[in-house]
């Protein structure tokens, strides 16, 4: 009896949405784990403060250390297992004759493309200052107005997923309390981090319109370094911007965020 060719495009079919899946979870948790290992950094940092405010007296860091222990212990615990958990579950992934044969036969494993607007590109808004770099990073700062406004040409036949990729902020709960607007309509968001940078991630809706999409970004205010202590720069300044990405909303860590509420 001859095998009904549907079958095995059924099966290849199931096979490549379970190591999409995979590698999307692998993704998810390379991600917690990376934000776990800063976290564990950021306690450290603040014991270290914390115990140099207290002048070393027993009785006031004896608490903090107790406390700031078991916080790092539950943290390192997390690491240890995400990183089992990765081991785990890149195996699977690079088991001989499976990936190979699907990316062979499909093509559809590799990531979607972005779009993206660099430094260079974003200098020419009238609200950012001039470009400039360190450790081999582009950015920009948004100068004393706090609304950005950007106008770019997208495809939003479907949902569009952007990315606000952040170096630095005047004050870091401008993450929280900026607001995103998509053609004067409010857009939430959510934030993350990736290495040194800020991620705000939202959701553009589609749009047949095929005019170019009016982004704004509404800060609280603008602030001078200088007032705030922070350095001796003496300019009224909100974000520093890297770059701005669009692309697949589903592609990035929109799915680990609703899977872990990491929301604003």
């Amino acid at each position: 009896m001859v095998g009904n060719p549907n079958d095995s495009r059924v099966k290849m079919s199931a096979k490549e949405d379970q190591l999409r899946e995979s590698g999307e979870l692998l993704d998810d948790i390379r991600y917690v784990n990376q934000v776990s290992e800063q976290e564990v950094q950021r306690l450290r940092e603040r014991l270290r403060r914390r115990v140099s405010a207290a002048g070393l007296h027993q009785d006031a860091t004896g608490p903090l250390l107790d406390e700031v222990s078991a916080q790092l212990g539950l943290l390192s615990a997390k690491v240890k297992l995400t990183n089992q958990a990765v081991r785990s579950l890149q195996k699977e992934i690079d088991r001989p004759g499976r990936s190979k044969d699907i990316v062979a036969d499909t093509g559809k494993m590799k990531p979607p493309p972005y779009l993206t607007f660099g430094a260079a590109q974003l200098v020419e808004n009238k609200n950012l200052l001039p470009m400039e770099s360190v450790d081999g990073i582009d950015y920009c700062w948004s100068g004393a107005d706090p609304e950005i406004r950007f106008s770019f040409p997208l495809d939003r036949s479907e949902k569009l997923g952007m990315q606000i990729r952040l170096l630095a902020l005047i004050k870091p709960e401008y993450l929280r309390k900026m607001k995103i607007m998509i053609d004067g309509e409010h857009a939430k968001h959510r934030f993350a981090v990736d290495g040194r940078l800020y991620v705000v991630n939202c959701v553009l809706p589609s749009d047949q319109k095929g005019t170019p999409t009016d982004i704004a970004v509404l800060l609280p205010g603008t602030h001078r370094p200088a007032d705030l202590g922070s350095s001796q720069d003496g300019r009224l300044l909100g974000v520093a911007i890297s770059e701005i990405r669009f692309g697949d909303p589903e592609s990035w860590l929109s799915n680990m965020l609703k899977r872990l509420k990491f929301k604003n």
